[in-house]
């Protein structure tokens, strides 16, 4: 019989936060391995100029996640994710879709305030 971590796909997080966010304006890269995942937010992804301190995006980014049930860590403007090793490919697709509303919710935020503008 095999283990719960054999039967799940290791890289559909890495593939579907890498596929979904990719042409994101807020996503400037992705990067980690199997279940362990790092966001990187950046004001102008084209030249990965970085948000101004003061503005905490990737803060406000987790607190909106985690409002949306979902926990992550920001490291500044980066948000590191690392679910369960048993988490199965639905949840996977599933807090996909949390950080999709996440990030949408803040580009519309940080829109309305003036302090930002996407390319």
């Amino acid at each position: 019989m095999s283990s719960t971590l054999e039967q799940i796909d290791r890289a559909h997080l890495q593939r579907g936060l890498r596929e979904q966010f990719a042409d994101h304006p807020l996503v400037g890269d992705v990067r980690g391995l199997a279940l362990i995942a790092g966001v990187e937010l950046v004001a102008d992804r084209e030249t990965a100029v970085p948000f101004d301190p003061k503005l905490h995006v990737g803060r406000r980014l987790s607190a909106r996640l985690a409002e949306d049930g979902l926990l992550c860590r920001p490291l500044g403007d980066i948000l590191a994710f690392s679910p369960a090793l048993v988490i199965s490919e639905a949840e996977v697709d599933e807090l996909l879709d949390r950080v999709g509303r996440g990030l949408d919710g803040i580009a519309d935020e940080l829109v309305a305030e003036g302090v930002w503008k996407p390319r």
